[in-house]
């Protein structure tokens, strides 16, 4: 019971923190947090959104905690991860100037890495695409800290083989 009642609870944060993470991009007036608002509108556009990409989002997540388990190293690999993309999608443009200093660099897979995410951010839906796996990563770590918090052990059931 403590087991199924831990996986509970850390699907409903999952999905609670990716609605939220949800509204708060589709809220997001321009590349900047100084000029951010967030209306009432958001949220109904949220639900719709979420509708969408929700069942995506549930299955890169379940597949992730299936190979790692809420480990702490996996956790890690998603904090760095969230607030690297936060910063990216808060600061659109210092990510662009980033790119174009690697670009610049002597390193080669950087050079061509840098290159390829500044032409798939030109086409114009980089910045909503940054935010939407931004949203993806930081409800799998809301799932991962509170499954990691509640740490359900597994009971094993004893086998009479009489």
């Amino acid at each position: 019971m403590r087991l199924a009642l831990a996986h509970l609870l850390a699907l409903v944060a999952y999905v609670v923190v990716l609605f939220y993470c949800v509204a708060f991009i589709v809220g997001y007036a321009g590349t900047s947090l100084l000029n951010f608002r967030i209306s009432s509108d958001a949220f109904p556009w949220a639900l719709i959104i979420m509708m969408f990409i929700g069942p995506f989002a549930l299955i890169l997540m379940l597949g992730y905690f299936a190979l790692f388990r809420a480990r702490t190293f996996a956790i890690a690999i998603l904090l760095v991860s969230s607030i690297s993309l936060g910063l990216a999608f808060s600061n659109y443009f210092g990510f662009i100037e980033l790119l174009d200093s690697l670009e610049q660099g002597d390193r080669p897979s950087l050079k061509g890495a840098a290159t390829l995410l500044k032409h798939w951010m030109g086409k114009g839906e980089g910045h909503q695409a940054i935010g939407g796996i931004w949203a993806v990563v930081t409800a799998a770590l809301a799932h991962h800290l509170v499954y990691a918090a509640l740490k359900p052990r597994v009971i094993k059931e004893s086998v009479s083989h009489a």
